[in-house]
């Protein structure tokens, strides 16, 4: 199967291929990219690397159930992105670096349940995202996940975490309070780092805590 492009329907305007047997998205033509939602299709097995960045016009998508991977950065730097949902039948996010990062609309995210680790740049430099709920099963909140999420207040982690990375949290200004899970076991260098209205949270037993993690550098 090659290319195929303008079609009727839902993915008129996308470019999906056949890739070693797997029905991949790849990118989109200007005619994708309109003021509304984009539902991808529910052919599509695979969402390539880049495929749906720099977006200019999408406000808001729909990743169907058929989707089990993402490449790194497929939605990012997309300008009037809104809101996306994220199936569970994508478990494994972890190689999907920066895969929101600048998108600077974002304000709701659906994250998949399954997903053992947020990873790097996830959702860095959202500056409307104002919560985030992190699903139970992951483990990791790697570097830079959030960093930058200058509106986001609410927080909410899963009992299964067991370390937050550097500068995971770093620049989130607005985040007020966070409670910690029991069986976290690592804070990591500058992880909350730049949290002005932090109020530092009860550290659980056993967490080792890097001694720069909670740092608020002043402004001037």
């Amino acid at each position: 199967m090659g290319f195929f492009d303008f079609l009727k329907g839902p993915d008129k305007g996308l470019k999906i291929k056949d890739i070693d047997g797997v029905t991949t998205l790849v990118g989109y033509r200007p005619s994708a990219d309109v003021r509304g939602t984009l539902i991808i299709p529910d052919t599509v097995e695979s969402i390539a690397e880049n495929a749906m960045s720099q977006t200019q016009y999408i406000t808001k998508i729909v990743v169907p159930d058929s989707v089990r991977s993402v490449g790194e950065h497929a939605f990012a730097f997309s300008q009037a992105l809104e809101e996306i949902e994220l199936p569970g039948s994508i478990e494994n996010l972890s190689d999907a670096v920066g895969l929101l990062t600048a998108c600077p609309k974002l304000k709701k995210v659906t994250l998949p349940v399954g997903m053992k680790e947020i990873p790097c740049g996830f959702l860095g430099n959202c500056y409307e995202l104002e919560e985030i709920v992190i699903p139970y099963g992951v483990e990791c909140i790697a570097i830079g996940a959030f960093d930058s999420c200058e509106k986001l207040r609410y927080v909410r982690l899963p009992d299964t975490l067991k370390e937050i990375e550097c500068m995971a949290f770093d620049g989130c200004t607005s985040l007020e309070g966070i409670k910690l899970p029991k069986g976290l076991e690592c804070i990591e260098l500058g992880a909350f780092a730049d949290c002005h209205a932090l109020v530092r949270p009860d550290i659980p037993e056993g967490c080792e805590v890097d001694e720069e993690a909670f740092e608020v550098l002043d402004d001037e």
